[in-house]
């Protein structure tokens, strides 16, 4: 839990979820497990770190990426919808442990600004991350090639995006 003490920010990849089935809101329970993993941390931090008035951010990566049963990875859904379901489960998180501080630490409350969630394509280091952790999960040699092309063209998209970033801001 020291993490956050002197305002050093605690970062959680998530990894993938297994889908089991569709009708299970994997979502749902994912953040009532931040929400239960944040509210126990800001806890902790202040019991321990009275004397750090600044505490660090805890920022959920990753979030929305789903592995199916044949081991393919998803990220996400369509990504015009995705960055609004990434900040409703930030807006539910922060809420739920809002609620949480006022009931059993009041003393506590303001401190759900701190929690931050991101997807797969808002993280620093994922690209390589996955490459490095997600190979051999997979059920068949099929499959590895289906989410190394996959990889590949989420890689290529973020590419071209900042080349268009790059050509927009220098003209």
């Amino acid at each position: 839990m020291a993490g956050l003490a002197g305002g050093a920010s605690m970062y959680l990849d998530m990894m993938p979820t297994q889908l089991i089935d569709e009708h299970v809101d994997v979502l749902e329970q994912q953040i009532e497990n931040m929400v239960a993993f944040c509210f126990s941390v800001i806890a902790n931090w202040y019991e321990t770190n009275l004397s750090t008035l600044n505490p660090g951010r805890i920022v959920f990566t990753n979030l929305c990426t789903f592995r199916s049963k044949r081991g393919y990875v998803h990220f996400g859904g369509p990504s015009d919808r995705l960055p609004g379901a990434i900040y409703k489960a930030q807006s539910q998180i922060r809420q739920r442990v809002r609620a949480a501080l006022e009931k059993g630490a009041p003393v506590k409350v303001g401190m759900e600004d701190l929690i931050h969630v991101r997807g797969y394509e808002e993280c620093r280091f994922c690209s390589k991350f996955f490459h490095r952790n997600l190979k051999g999960l997979n059920d068949s040699e099929e499959d590895e090639k289906a989410m190394r092309r996959s990889w590949q063209a989420l890689d290529d998209r973020r590419e071209s995006r900042q080349q268009k970033e790059k050509t927009g801001s220098s003209v």
